[in-house]
């Protein structure tokens, strides 16, 4: 996977430097975030996961839905946004339920998406196996 991802970086930035415009799909920008940044986004996708959400496998990726959004809403805003500017290509919903209530974070993008998540985030695939839910 590594490999296909640093293949679409280099076209990606071959697109930049010509000024032609990037063709649709998975391309990541590897300089979107800091390494501060990058460093500290397993921890805060961590601090999601254990908070143990619900997780719903849907077509194109997946749905995260956590009991309420008390002490979450902060964590799940710093992920997607770090996530949205390294991948471009994934669509986020962030929703949050009044007072605290439920929220969900749903996790999407074009066809085949959904491969790119599983071996990207293989934590949150587990979360959706029969054995991790309970």
């Amino acid at each position: 996977m590594l490999n296909l991802l640093c293949l679409s970086f280099t076209v990606s930035a071959a697109f930049a430097v010509t000024g032609a415009p990037a063709p649709q799909g998975f391309f990541c920008n590897m300089n979107a975030l800091s390494a501060d940044e990058r460093a500290a986004l397993p921890g805060i996708f961590d601090h999601l996961i254990a908070a143990k959400p619900q997780v719903e496998e849907l077509a194109e990726g997946y749905e995260l839905t956590f009991k309420n959004s008390k002490g979450l809403f902060t964590y799940a805003t710093r992920w997607s946004s770090a996530e949205n500017r390294c991948c471009p290509f994934f669509d986020f919903v962030l929703t949050v339920k009044r007072y605290d209530g439920p929220m969900t974070v749903r996790i999407t993008g074009p066809a085949g998406v959904k491969a790119f998540i599983f071996e990207d985030l293989p934590r949150l695939h587990r979360l959706t196996t029969p054995a991790s839910k309970g």
